[in-house]
């Protein structure tokens, strides 16, 4: 139903601009060999409606079909749809959904981030059960054998931090919010403060560090001013966030959450947010913002030099069901 392009050394800008990704187009073809590739896949929403299922296990074929094959898949969050009501099995099913799927379809490692729909019990429309041992992240954790919802590794001289930005409020119309807590911080600031300072990092979030694209233009309510989308649309502290990654030699700051992408440079640190693999919802493209963002995912290939090349790869879902009628 919808023609499918493939997207190469290219992203799609909030402005519905083409613009190269790539920062070593005059090098020779071995110069530009990657070091090595990973994945980004954010916003999957596995579900067995709407044919989620199914588009789950296309995407992580497509992975498997990357020539060169990545390394591992670093997910953003948003892994199932959706845990933030008040019933356990639901979320409690999917999360064994996801993990068979994985299991099933990719001997790829997969490194997992959490995501607000990840989130047992958060809905702002739930009566929390708070008694429930796996209640919040808990349920996460357990099922994907997660000491702590972030943490660091290191791969081929670099270092990837996965963090938490969801963070529990009671004083907004959701339950949660972007940022880290004061623990995960000062973890982060240490383990930063600790690495060398010639070791290039990644980080990866699913509410964006920094982005546009939670940006919303509402004429008919404020004339032409701008306001940030409903929920958290990214961190309230991105200038400190940026300044801190700026620091410590952290290039890359993956993210999700909008279903949209964008790419911004600042200082050194390049915030990139990705599409998602469940395009809008499983019911095809993402057009919330009046762009067709397709169902697909970021590959990374990271040199030598410690420069890297991105591309979204839109790897050929057609929705099952295109409407919520």
């Amino acid at each position: 139903m919808f023609r499918r392009d493939f997207l190469k050394a290219a992203t799609l800008t909030s402005a519905g601009l083409m613009i190269p990704t790539s920062f070593s187009q005059l090098a020779t073809a071995e110069e530009t060999k990657p070091l090595f590739r990973f994945v980004h896949l954010t916003d999957i929403h596995v579900q067995p409606e709407r044919g989620g299922s199914a588009g789950m296990t296309k995407c992580l074929q497509a992975v498997e079909a990357l020539d060169p094959k990545p390394d591992f898949i670093l997910t953003g969050g948003d892994l199932i749809y959706d845990a933030g009501g008040p019933e356990y099995n639901r979320g409690n099913q999917l999360f064994q959904l996801y993990k068979h799927i994985i299991a099933d379809h990719t001997g790829v490692p997969v490194y997992h981030c959490v995501g607000n729909h990840d989130v047992f019990g958060w809905s702002r429309k739930a009566e929390l059960d708070t008694k429930n041992p796996l209640f919040g992240k808990g349920l996460m954790q357990d099922h994907l054998e997660l000491e702590k919802t972030y943490y660091a590794f290191d791969h081929n001289g670099w270092r990837f931090y996965v963090l938490d930005s969801i963070q529990p409020t009671v004083e907004k119309r959701y339950k949660y919010t972007a940022g880290l807590d004061e623990e995960q911080l000062a973890w982060l600031q240490a383990d930063l403060a600790a690495k060398p300072a010639e070791t290039p990092a990644v980080v990866v979030t699913q509410f964006p560090i920094l982005t546009v694209t939670s940006l919303r233009k509402q004429p008919e309510k404020l004339g032409e001013d701008f306001y940030v989308a409903g929920g958290p649309g990214m961190f309230s502290n991105s200038l400190e966030m940026g300044q801190l990654l700026h620091k410590h030699n952290v290039r890359l700051a993956l993210s999700g959450h909008l279903h949209e992408i964008d790419r911004i440079e600042r200082g050194n640190v390049t915030y990139i947010c990705d599409g998602a693999v469940c395009g809008g919802w499983w019911y095809g493209p993402n057009i919330d913002s009046g762009f067709e963002v397709q169902e697909g995912f970021g590959v990374i290939d990271v040199h030598s030099d410690g420069t890297f090349d991105h591309h979204y790869v839109d790897y050929g879902w057609e929705a099952v069901k295109t409407s919520k009628g």
